[in-house]
């Protein structure tokens, strides 16, 4: 048997009870070898978490994504981690880097999501103090946001509708800077950032990309509820990403799909940001969100004119493989734009070790950090 540990957080293998030792024994075994506490009111304190971990009533461990594109264990090993983290982390702030750390210790520790079946996890061994405040905040407001925007609590999200994908916590002045503009959310699902985009930032229109034909009901739903006009949004069924072409795919209602999954028997387009600009004589665009499954840095290498003209706010997911997470801002400081860019965490939930990590990227002159 063996464990993860820092002080903060144990991951370990799930055991059953065997014939030759009870339940109560191993545990007394694991706390000896892997907690290592002092005193007997310690290992009191921490009975019933334990018990429950070692009867398997907690929580798996979802792991380190590694079915969209790569590996992050393999990706750590062949172009070493130190390197890596420092092309990621040049140039972010105080808070930004905080994270930065902490997700090395995540990536350095947990399992990868093939394996983490065989995994549980105390959730209150590792998440962070502002992880805590987040998720406190998180759940005062949560029903209250679902009656706001009338969407089910299955749906309510913490990215769109707490964070609004980090436009909430930037000034004023961006806010000013991106209204009345075109929006583009790449990555659409069911139409909850398309509505919190559309009810608080003043879009002319919300351009939303999505794989899945199936989803356009429950989006067109969503905007129906919340009284938009429809002249105010376009559900476009396409993948965005480098080149102009098509690929086929297995799709599944009211789920995220990835270019990824490619042994399904749809075919949907694929078109470069940059060509549907140019194709539907699109204005300026002042936001990009973006949480395409694994396709980020390809979705930015196709949208380069679009940055070069307008210079939007940029949110964009990096957690899904080593691509997006280590290579992405690197790709868009080599354009030279003169951004800022932050990193983030949007989703609140513990067994989530590094989900919906965001790359927040905003014209320098428009700020100087987030609030």
């Amino acid at each position: 048997m063996f464990a993860y540990s820092t002080g903060q957080c144990y991951i370990i293998p799930k055991i059953n009870p065997g014939i030759d030792m009870n339940w109560k024994n191993r545990a007394v075994e694991f706390a000896a070898r892997f907690i290592n506490r002092n005193t007997i009111s310690q290992w009191e304190a921490d009975w019933k978490t334990l018990r429950l971990a070692l009867t398997g009533r907690v929580k798996g461990c979802s792991g380190l994504p590694d079915r969209f594109g790569g590996s992050f264990k393999t990706y750590i090993s062949q172009h070493g981690l130190d390197d890596a983290l420092a092309r990621l982390a040049s140039g972010l702030d105080a808070r930004s880097l905080a994270l930065l750390e902490e997700l090395k210790w995540r990536l350095l520790n947990f399992p990868e999501q093939s394996r983490a079946d065989a995994f549980i996890l105390i959730p209150d061994r590792f998440v962070t103090e502002q992880e805590k405040r987040d998720r406190k905040h998180w759940v005062k407001e949560f029903r209250s946001l679902c009656r706001q925007y009338r969407i089910a609590p299955r749906y309510c999200a913490p990215e769109a509708f707490f964070y609004h994908h980090g436009l909430r916590s930037l000034p004023g002045k961006v806010h000013e800077y991106i209204k009345s503009s075109d929006f583009i959310d790449a990555g659409a699902y069911i139409g909850d950032s398309a509505v919190v985009l559309l009810r608080n930032y003043s879009p002319r229109k919300v351009w939303s990309f999505d794989l899945c034909e199936m989803n356009r009901p429950v989006y067109q739903q969503l905007m129906n509820r919340n009284d938009i006009a429809p002249e105010q949004y376009e559900f476009i069924t396409a993948a965005t990403g480098s080149a102009n072409g098509s690929l086929r795919l297995a799709q599944q209602e009211g789920a995220s799909a990835s270019t990824f999954q490619t042994d399904g028997g749809v075919t949907i387009p694929t078109t470069t940001l940059d060509h549907f600009a140019d194709e539907r004589r699109l204005g300026r665009i002042g936001f990009i969100k973006a949480d395409v499954e694994g396709k980020g840095l390809e979705m930015a290498k196709g949208m380069t004119e679009i940055l070069r003209r307008d210079r939007p706010v940029l949110s964009l997911s990096i957690y899904h493989n080593p691509d997006e997470f280590f290579e992405l801002k690197p790709f868009l400081e080599s354009l030279n734009l003169n951004y800022r860019f932050f990193l983030e965490k949007y989703r609140l939930e513990f067994d989530f070790p590094t989900v919906d990590t965001c790359l927040l990227a905003v014209p320098a002159e428009l700020l100087t950090a987030p609030q």
